[in-house]
């Protein structure tokens, strides 16, 4: 199921996906290894997050497992009905849990609104996710009359306006962008 560019599960009440992630997280206690990879199948998408607004029990307990040490994976694949194959265009999209629901929304809003008015030429996407902080890879060719810092200032502004304060507290520049790391402001 898509939720603006990102993927998400599930996309109904799920009781068979709660009793698996149970039966990992038990399994984990008790001294073994787990995975959960979730297949996103759906072409451009930035991250994988959970529905805690379908399913906020399931939210909870896949929270829970990670926190357990069941590793969490996803990866991005999409149908392509044009030419009959399948692609993979993220063997390791991002999985984002460790924001509240409230910080999530906002983050996803706000990368959502900078990249309605800024592709072609740059596209924001979420790479990382903390408690307090999240980075944000910048790429594409930018605008040589603005500023290049100023793209990541606008998107510090574009979540002041829907309520995240943040500031920027780290920029590496790549060779087509750059990667910021934000961190949330009181």
């Amino acid at each position: 199921m898509r939720y603006n560019s990102y993927a998400t599960y599930p996309d109904c009440l799920s009781l068979r996906g709660r009793k698996h992630v149970k039966e990992l997280i038990n399994h984990v206690r008790n001294g073994g290894k787990a995975i959960i990879l979730f297949i996103s199948a759906l072409p451009n998408v930035n991250a994988f997050i959970p529905n805690c607004l379908v399913d906020p029990e399931l939210c909870e307990l896949v929270v829970e497992a990670h926190k357990v040490g069941v590793e969490m994976r996803s990866m991005g694949i999409y149908y392509n009905p044009s030419d009959s194959f399948i692609y993979l265009f993220d063997p390791d999209l991002p999985v984002v849990l460790e924001l509240g629901k409230f910080f999530k929304k906002l983050v996803i809003s706000g990368i959502d609104e900078f990249n309605r008015y800024r592709p072609p030429r740059t596209i924001a996407r979420l790479v990382f996710v903390g408690k307090n902080s999240f980075d944000v890879e910048f790429s594409g060719t930018f605008c040589h009359s603005c500023g290049f810092y100023d793209y990541f200032d606008d998107f510090r502004i574009f979540l002041e306006e829907i309520g995240l304060k943040t500031k920027i507290v780290n920029i590496k520049e790549t060779s087509n962008g750059a990667i910021v790391k934000f961190k949330v402001s009181k």
